[in-house]
């Protein structure tokens, strides 16, 4: 009986690190989207640029996705850093939720995401599996070196923007 607990202790615990995140400092996969604006993206190329990767992974049905990025926050920091700013890094939104539709982004139960999202945005069903989402919003910085970090929204009660201006 002992072998048996010790068997299903030890499955358990290998089969729970099997559907993890990426680990820190893993190799962010590679992938090419096309955003709402119908520009695309290749993240290899971007990180080839010398830019870090700022990547907020979401479904327009997570309350908690839609509280965060009506903050600003990465609205901010691309400001600072992105297109609209100095240019020395890349903002994206994607939601990732492959039961959700396109049509979603801008007519969800919560609102228009493409009305407070003002960094590129896109919709990629397959995104998801490819880094290993478990909950929302994910949200990693990419390093040109191409690993991945996941950072998140600061503690409760924060609007997070600390650990985004750690970022610069």
């Amino acid at each position: 009986m002992r072998n048996l607990s010790i068997t299903l202790l030890l499955t358990f615990c290998t089969s729970t690190f099997l559907f993890a995140q990426l680990a820190p400092g893993s190799t962010a996969p590679d992938f090419t989207i096309t955003d709402t604006d119908g520009v695309t993206h290749n993240l290899y190329d971007i990180l080839d640029e010398g830019k870090p990767v700022l990547l907020d992974l979401f479904a327009t049905w997570c309350g908690p996705c839609w509280s965060f990025s009506e903050t600003g926050v990465f609205d901010q920091f691309d400001e600072l850093y992105g297109a609209n700013g100095d240019n020395s890094a890349f903002t994206m939104a994607i939601e990732s939720d492959p039961s959700t539709p396109i049509s979603e982004l801008t007519s969800s139960e919560l609102g228009d995401w493409t009305s407070i999202i003002h960094y590129p945005l896109a919709n990629d069903d397959q995104i998801g599996d490819t880094y290993s989402l478990e909950f929302y919003p994910t949200i990693y910085l990419i390093c040109p070196d191409r690993r991945v970090q996941e950072i998140g929204q600061g503690p409760a009660g924060s609007s997070g923007y600390w650990t985004v201006q750690t970022l610069a």
